[in-house]
């Protein structure tokens, strides 16, 4: 017996053993919509494994001090990669990341912060294709626009 309230979620599986993708990307609570939309509407992925961490794929890129997160990090997306057997993953570096924004304090303008994610998102491509060589790996900066949406360029 429980106690409290139960919920029953109505919403059925997705029916897929294989997910599609693995995606990468910041866990800011502030944009989570706006990319799950990206994900089902303009890339059509409708059931994914997610892994949102501060910074998204930074951890790739980590050094010095950080270096625990990327082995923790990869040891994690290697998990998911190799239970589901995922062959996509894609990653998302959103403009204005305070998780960026927090560990270049001295150098967080605009140009250098945004130079800095595309370079890390391209080392995580590097890593990726080392762990699992015959995946697709995309890579998509996000800044906003004049209206304050999310915009999604891909890295090529």
């Amino acid at each position: 017996m429980t106690e409290g309230i139960c919920f029953e979620n109505l919403v059925k599986c997705c029916g897929q053993e294989v997910p599609p993708a693995l995606i990468i990307h910041c866990s800011n609570h502030l944009r989570q919509q706006q990319i799950d939309d990206f994900i089902l509407h303009d890339l059509g992925i409708a059931s994914f494994d997610r892994f949102a961490v501060p910074g998204g794929a930074q951890f790739f890129a980590a050094g010095g001090m950080q270096y625990k997160f990327k082995m923790t990090d990869t040891e994690r997306c290697l998990f998911l990669i190799t239970a589901h057997k995922i062959k996509r993953v894609i990653c998302i570096a959103e403009a204005g990341c305070s998780w960026y924004e927090s560990i270049h304090k001295e150098k967080a303008t605009g140009d250098f912060l945004k130079g800095k994610q595309v370079n890390d998102l391209k080392i995580a491509r590097q890593e990726l294709n080392k762990i699992l060589p015959e995946a697709e790996v995309q890579l998509f900066y996000a800044p906003y626009n004049d209206m304050g949406d999310l915009l999604f360029e891909e890295i090529v």
